[in-house]
């Protein structure tokens, strides 16, 4: 079994960690992204409920979380892309010859 294979799934694997990261962090910016939304439509006299639906729909929360899911699918090509290296190693593993 090739040093490559494994350092290329180590690599893998770091790369998904900090992409997990990133979405995480991305998760609480657009919290507080809806939430300051929310509070200068409230001041500006729109009620709650108002407020609420109109964050939903701006298109700056819209622009965030349409990038965060182009991140999420690049996280999850990543995921697939390692799995398939993980699952290369173990069949060579499987037909390596016993010493």
């Amino acid at each position: 079994m090739s040093d490559e294979r494994v350092e290329r799934l180590r690599e893998l694997r770091r790369a998904i960690a900090a992409q997990t990261r990133l979405l995480a962090e991305r998760e609480l910016d657009a919290r507080l992204l809806r939430l300051g939304i929310e509070i200068e439509r409230r001041q500006a006299g729109a009620s709650q409920s108002a407020a609420e639906k109109d964050a939903k729909v701006d298109a700056a929360y819209v622009a965030f979380e349409r990038e965060t899911a182009r991140l999420a699918e690049a996280r999850d090509r990543l995921l697939a892309e390692a799995e398939a290296q993980r699952f290369e190693l173990l069949l060579a593993l499987a037909e390596a010859p016993m010493p």
